[in-house]
C-alpha cells in the first residue's frame, strides 16, 4: 500500500500494491510511500538489494560524504569540504567499500536502506540501519542506526524523522533497543526523538562507551552515544553485552 504523508497525517492511497516486490528489506519490508513537501513529493522507498549497482554505490556514499561534512564540527570531517576533485575521489572510495559492504553484504539479514528522491529521481534523503556488530552481543538484539541524512532543500518536513522511525519500527520484532554515534550537532534531534546519551555513571553502559570510543577518534568531543529502547519490557542492550566476555572493560 502506497502512503502519504502530509502535516503528518498518512493518506493511504490504494492504486498500487500492497506488497511490491521491487521494495522490501531482506527481512522485514518497509511499503514504499510518499512524503509531500513545499519542495514537491519525495518517495521514499527501500532499495532492492538484489539489483544494486556499483554506481548506486557511489552515488549514495557521495549523498552521505557531503551532509556529513557541511554539518559537523568535527574537523576530520570539514577539511572534506577543502579537498581536491581528486582527493575527494579518494575519500569517497574509502567510504565506498564500507557501504557496499554494509548494503550488500548476504549474511546482513536486517539492513534496512531507505531512500527519499525527488521527481527526478534524485536522492534526497537516506537511512541506513542494521544490527549492531560493533559491539559483542549486540548485532540480533540492538538495531545501529549507521547513516541518516537530509539535503538541506528539503529539512524542516520531518523527513529524516519519519525514515529514523519507519527504520526503529521495522525492527520492532527482532531488536529491543537502538543505538547510534551521532554528531554532537544533531544532539536535539535526537532527544527529542527519545534517545538519551549512554553514560558513564552506569557500569554496563561503561563498557560499552569504553569498547566503542577506542574506535572512534571524535568521540567525546565531537560525537555522542546515543540510546533508546525499542521494547521497555525486555532487558536492556547494555546489561546483556556487559556480561559478553568479548567486552573487556
Amino acid at each position: 500500500m502506497f502512503t502519504y504523508y502530509t502535516n503528518m497525517k498518512i493518506i493511504p492511497c490504494s492504486n498500487t500494491q500492497q506488497n511490491n516486490p521491487k521494495f522490501g528489506s531482506r527481512m522485514n519490508p518497509v511499503h514504499p510511500f510518499k512524503i509531500l513537501t513545499p519542495q514537491g513529493a519525495l518517495s521514499i522507498e527501500e532499495v532492492n538489494y538484489n539489483k544494486i549497482s556499483q554506481k548506486f554505490i557511489k552515488n549514495i556514499t557521495e549523498f552521505f560524504c557531503n551532509n556529513f561534512s557541511k554539518d559537523t564540527n568535527d574537523p576530520n570531517w570539514l577539511k572534506y569540504n577543502r579537498f581536491s576533485k581528486r582527493e575527494k575521489k579518494d575519500f569517497i572510495d574509502q567510504f565506498k567499500q564500507y557501504y557496499e559492504y554494509s548494503i550488500t553484504n548476504p549474511s546482513e539479514q536486517h539492513v534496512t536502506l531507505l531512500i527519499a528522491k525527488d521527481s527526478n529521481k534524485n536522492i534526497q534523503g537516506a537511512c541506513l540501519s542494521f544490527g549492531c556488530d560493533d559491539v559483542p552481543g549486540a548485532k540480533y538484539n540492538t538495531l545501529y542506526i549507521d547513516s541518516l541524512a537530509v539535503n538541506k532543500k528539503y529539512r524542516g518536513n520531518n523527513i529524516a524523522k519519519i525514515m529514523l522511525e519507519k527504520s526503529i519500527e521495522t525492527g520492532r520484532h527482532i531488536f529491543t533497543d537502538v543505538f547510534l554515534t551521532g554528531e554532537k550537532v544533531a544532539d536535539g534531534f535526537y532527544k527529542k526523538l527519545g534517545f538519551r546519551d549512554l553514560t558513564p555513571d552506569n557500569p554496563n553502559e561503561a563498557k560499552i562507551i569504553n569498547h566503542v570510543a577506542k574506535q572512534r577518534q571524535d568521540y567525546p568531543k565531537y560525537t555522542s552515544f546515543l540510546t533508546k529502547p525499542i521494547q521497555e519490557e525486555r532487558p536492556r542492550w547494555y546489561d546483556i553485552c556487559a556480561k559478553n566476555p568479548k567486552l573487556k572493560d
